[in-house]
């Protein structure tokens, strides 16, 4: 791929062009992904070692399948849901300020990548609708979603 290597680096970077996650894979092997799958989940979870970043990644994971709660957190992080509402209260969080801090990085990750109308992925999110979207995005970051997405057009060099 054509990336260098640093020896001493303090962090594992990799990059590549995201056309390619577009394309399809010769030796594509179902089961071996799904060997492959659980074994990176446990290696994730053991290298995310705070609660709050655990529960982060559960937020991240589930918010597009629609089944994001607290209960489905807790159940799989192994812990109860009081337990788990403990951790988060110790470290002076609460799982709705995740979940709202999770959805307003993904909805402004995807107005920047401008791939896919909101229509199609606010549902996830258990946003119903463009005002209440509107209205919680503008909560979020001070900007209307439409002013938000120009903004990032023109500094990404694009004509609007």
């Amino acid at each position: 791929m054509g990336c260098p290597f640093h020896g001493k680096a303090t962090v594992n970077a990799i990059a590549f062009p995201t056309a390619v996650l577009d394309q399809p894979v010769a030796s594509a092997n179902r089961l071996l992904f799904r060997l492959l799958g659980g074994y990176l989940d446990r290696v994730k979870a053991a290298s995310r070692t705070t609660i709050v970043e655990r529960v982060e990644d559960y937020v991240r994971g589930s918010l597009a399948s629609g089944n994001c709660s607290i209960e489905h957190c807790a159940k799989k992080l192994g812990t109860p849901v009081r337990t788990l509402q403990s951790y988060l209260s110790d470290c002076d969080v609460k799982f709705s300020d995740i979940l709202e801090r999770q959805r307003m990085e993904l909805a402004k990750n995807y107005l920047e990548q401008d791939k896919l109308p909101s229509t199609r992925w606010r549902f996830c999110w258990g946003i119903p609708n463009s005002p209440s979207f509107g209205r919680a995005f503008k909560r979020w970051t001070g900007s209307t979603p439409q002013r938000f997405r120009a903004i990032q057009g023109l500094r990404a060099g694009q004509v609007c």
